[in-house]
């Protein structure tokens, strides 16, 4: 009690701005990570199903030609247009794999899944890798008469390119509230400075 006590009205009032200045960078700070992971989230799946979309309005015809050696190019010019795309796998309506990504061996979960979720629509499941974040996104091929397209998308890349945004804003924030102490500072001085002229004097 009586170190608080001995505080001056300056640093106190210092030590409050300070306090607040914490606070509301903290909770900015969080507020826009979350939106904006929200905001990449939703918009590399968006980009995973138009892009498996696309591939398997392309590949219908080429399954139904039993085109295979053509097939395996469009996956590989598929996968290259975009470096968020992490795998692509083609199936054929009894769900037997025509086509992969892969150059070596291929996660078995990714080889399983149920027809039935997807019979119209696309399915969106999210799982941790050791890459991070992946967006696996299974799309039929007319409305799986033909086939399937299956594509996995990474956070990865994004998330770099998140956190450098992010730090350059951080960089911006210390200097505004680097100011903003400064600020404080001098205003705390001005209130402060008769205050203690007076107790000063009431001493001597």
């Amino acid at each position: 009690m009586n170190f608080f006590g001995r505080i001056s009205i300056y640093h106190r009032i210092l030590a409050t701005i300070l306090f607040i200045i914490v606070i509301l960078a903290t909770t900015v700070g969080f507020v826009v990570w979350d939106s904006m992971n929200k905001f990449v989230s939703q918009q590399l799946t968006k980009q995973g199903v138009e892009t498996a979309n696309h591939l398997a309005l392309i590949s219908s015809n080429i399954i139904l030609m039993d085109d295979f050696y053509q097939l395996h190019e469009l996956v590989a010019q598929t996968l290259a247009s975009s470096e968020d795309i992490r795998y692509i796998l083609v199936f054929d309506a009894g769900k037997r794999l025509l086509a992969h990504s892969f150059p070596e061996g291929i996660p078995r979960n990714l080889l399983s899944f149920d027809a039935m979720f997807i019979s119209t629509s696309y399915h969106v499941t999210l799982f941790s890798s050791n890459e991070g974040q992946i967006h696996d996104i299974i799309v039929p091929i007319e409305n799986g008469a033909v086939g399937f397209v299956r594509l996995g998308i990474t956070e990865s890349f994004v998330q770099k390119l998140l956190l450098q945004y992010i730090g350059n804003i951080s960089i911006v924030f210390i200097l505004v509230c680097a100011l903003a102490v400064f600020l404080s500072s001098a205003i705390a001085k001005k209130i402060t400075h008769p205050i203690d002229t007076l107790v000063q004097t009431a001493e001597a």
